[in-house]
């Protein structure tokens, strides 16, 4: 199996490309990122079949931003993750990808509101 950044530059090049044909799809340069760096972006269907499919990976958790868009952690029982970010225009980005996700307990506190 290939090192998962190779297959995600693979990825973003599939995203862009073939698989999303016909779709909105785009590359963000980085905007509200604090990078140059390409960011591969398309529909959200395919990109979690795509998920899914190649890493066995499902949400695991998400999270709604005060400009409505939605934060998904995709995570695999070998430990892959994927962060994706669909923006209220309905267009999902690749975030950030990696390996050895762990999910913890969270911790006990005092505070009722934790």
């Amino acid at each position: 199996m290939m090192p998962k950044l190779v297959t995600r530059t693979a990825f973003g090049l599939l995203v862009c490309g073939s698989v999303l044909s016909g779709a909105s799809h785009a590359v963000a340069q980085g905007q509200g990122f604090g990078r140059n760096t390409p960011i591969a972006c398309g529909d959200r269907t395919a990109i979690t079949k795509f998920l899914t499919d190649q890493y066995a990976e499902n949400p695991t958790s998400l999270g709604l931003a005060s400009n409505e868009s939605v934060f998904e952690v995709f995570t695999s029982k070998r430990g892959s993750w994927t962060v994706l970010l669909t923006n209220p225009n309905g267009i999902t980005c690749l975030l950030g990808s990696g390996e050895h996700w762990e999910n913890n307990k969270r911790l006990q506190t005092t505070d009722p509101h934790a």
